[in-house]
């Protein structure tokens, strides 16, 4: 009896060793086939290591490469460094939008279509406003930074101004035919005609005689005071006028974007320190 349960443990005991072997073998990967082992090959080639970044995992060109979150960020931060530097915050001034000047919306065309900041002073021969601000004017354009670009346009409201506009363009077209040697002078002659010399200057034989002044043949005055070249040159001036909402002068209009509040400025020095500062607005 005793022999025969001895042989049962033993049967028992080889037969848990012969299980637990068979068991183990079973747990252990099967072999790869070649297709299997060619994909996992494909896959290690592709996976990124520390020299070369993750490729984009969209349906971009293959030689498209996605930046790393840690490039993005470092990116942005330089980015936004430069953009800092190259375009600092603007402090409020002296003179405040709504009270001293409008901005203009949109922004409308400039006069001479450069890439200078534009300065236009909008004016009348007949104005006193206007010849008592000349001086200050010329003055502060002789002293105007090299990127700013000063033009006059002459306001264009009734017949009167129309005809004191049409002079100014012609004396603007005999000076670029050469025809005017001192349009300057012409234009501080004009100024005085009107306002010292009592001389409205209002009709063609008076301005003909007044050109005449300062060399100018009746030929030629009439060629360019006829021509078609100043009508367009007054027709642009009432389109503007129109476009940047100048209802009295004198007036400032800077790079077609803003123009002053007459009754928020008191001085000539003050508008002057306006344009300045809304000069350095548009930088």
């Amino acid at each position: 009896m005793r022999n025969l349960v001895i042989g049962i443990v033993v049967l028992a005991v080889a037969g848990a060793i012969a299980f637990f072997a068979l068991a183990g073998q079973n747990d252990q990967p099967a072999p790869a086939t070649p297709a299997q082992t060619t994909a996992a090959a494909a896959a290690v080639a592709s996976e990124p290591t520390a020299a070369e970044p993750a490729s984009a995992t969209t349906t971009a060109p293959a030689e498209t490469v996605e930046e790393s979150a840690g490039d993005v960020e470092a990116s942005e931060i330089e980015a936004n460094l430069t953009l800092a530097q190259a375009a600092p915050p603007k402090t409020e001034g002296r003179f405040k939008a709504g009270e001293h000047y409008r901005e203009l919306v949109p922004a409308q065309p400039t006069v001479t279509g450069t890439d200078k900041i534009e300065v236009v002073e909008i004016f009348w021969y007949g104005c006193s406003h206007c010849f008592a601000f000349d001086p200050y004017v010329k003055q502060w354009d002789e002293a105007k930074p090299a990127d700013v670009e000063f033009v006059r346009l002459p306001a264009v409201w009734n017949g009167t101004l129309q005809k004191h506009a049409a002079a100014f363009y012609t004396a603007e077209i005999l000076a670029n035919n050469g025809k005017l040697k001192d349009p300057e002078a012409l234009h501080d002659a004009f100024f005085k005609e009107i306002h010292v010399n009592k001389q409205p200057l209002t009709t063609d034989r008076s301005l003909e005689q007044f050109f005449g002044r300062f060399g100018v043949s009746a030929e030629d005055y009439n060629a360019a005071a006829k021509s078609f070249e100043l009508d367009q040159k007054v027709r642009t001036a009432v389109d503007l006028t129109r476009r940047y909402k100048v209802s009295g002068v004198p007036a400032i209009v800077v790079n077609g974007r803003y123009s002053n509040i007459s009754n928020g400025v008191r001085s000539y020095e003050d508008y002057l320190a306006l344009v300045d500062e809304l000069v350095e607005l548009e930088r």
